[in-house]
């Protein structure tokens, strides 16, 4: 395994590394393939949900490590309301609903590597006016930067007219270096309140989410939570977990979500500026693709193989959102391995 970094591999992946960290990095959607973490016996092991083969990542059903944009999320029917103006967008889900940014969203598309250092790297991608009903001639830029054992994403976008970004990262974890389940992982969101899905996960409401399928108040086993409240309606229409979570932002000193493998001796925090937080626990991932379970062994994907935490804007409600010319988020992945306390 390759371990320094300034280089790319013969995959084509750009590789950060610290003592802490190693990530490999793709121009494909700007995108994670994988991350090694230093773990308690002094090892790294890759914690990210890596496909078998980069040609995959071209036309990545299951958006694994891609950059999300222009946008994240649903839109119901594709209806886009800005400014005063009625935009119909590509109805790239089953020809009724918009995903993440469309049939031609830069999550498949190859990125321009603008800068790479031992720590830092530097995609950057354009979109022009109208493509997939969106308007404006738009830039992206995303950087990653690994600082201790912090993983640092900043993603910016601007256009020449007012519309509408919502920029995230799909990248899956497993804490348990899939020798485990994704679902057998303990989560914590600093939450009270989530959307509620209609059965196209299509937000239809705000709730409380306290005593409900969806509280992760305290850490608790994702796959546990599952099966207790597994005839519930939003479990079911999910196959788990597929809801976006408004964070709390009321207490700087704890992580937005946190993160813990099932022996709770590797734990991922993470803090955004993001107001909102998707959470899906991969219920649709199915064997079409095929993972690397370790450095040898590769296997089909599998539902709940691993799980994404997507920092992402509020639910958008009747397609009304915000006009925008500019638009920043930071996603900040920090990775404590050793004991952690229960």
């Amino acid at each position: 395994m390759e371990n320094k970094g300034n280089s790319c591999n013969d995959k084509g992946e750009y590789i950060l590394s610290n003592p802490w960290l190693r990530v490999y990095l793709s121009p494909w959607g700007a995108g994670i393939h994988r991350i090694y973490c230093n773990s308690p016996d002094n090892t790294f092991k890759n914690i990210a949900l890596t496909l078998k083969d980069i040609a995959d990542y071209t036309q990545n059903s299951s958006y694994a490590g891609a950059t999300l944009a222009p946008t994240s999320g649903r839109l119901e029917h594709g209806i886009l309301k800005l400014s005063g103006h009625h935009f119909t967008l590509d109805r790239n889900e089953n020809e009724k609903n918009h995903l993440h940014g469309g049939s031609h969203n830069l999550s498949f598309c190859q990125w321009t590597l603008k800068e790479l250092t031992d720590v830092t790297a530097q995609f950057t991608a354009d979109a022009v006016d109208g493509l997939d009903g969106y308007p404006g001639n738009r830039k992206f830029e995303v950087t990653y930067k690994i600082n201790g054992n912090q993983l640092v994403i900043n993603q910016n976008a601007w256009s020449d007219k007012e519309t509408y970004f919502n920029l995230s990262n799909h990248t899956y974890f497993n804490l348990n270096s899939f020798s485990e389940s994704g679902l057998d992982q303990y989560l914590y969101i600093q939450s009270e309140r989530a959307a509620i899905n209609d059965i196209s996960h299509i937000p239809r409401k705000i709730s409380d989410i306290k005593n409900t399928p969806l509280d992760f108040r305290y850490k608790q086993i994702i796959g546990r939570q599952k099966e207790q409240f597994s005839s519930d309606s939003q479990i079911q229409y999910a196959r788990g977990f597929n809801h976006c979570y408004l964070l709390k932002k009321e207490n700087s000193s704890l992580p937005d979500a946190a993160l813990f493998s099932l022996d709770k001796k590797m734990c991922m925090e993470l803090y955004t500026d993001s107001p909102a937080l998707v959470l899906y626990s991969g219920g649709f991932l199915n064997s079409d693709l095929q993972y690397w379970k370790n450095e040898n062994d590769t296997e089909p994907l599998y539902p709940g193989c691993a799980i994404a935490l997507e920092p992402c804007s509020v639910p958008v409600f009747n397609g009304n959102v915000q006009g925008m010319r500019t638009f920043s988020r930071q996603i900040i992945y920090k990775f404590i391995p050793n004991d952690i306390e229960s």
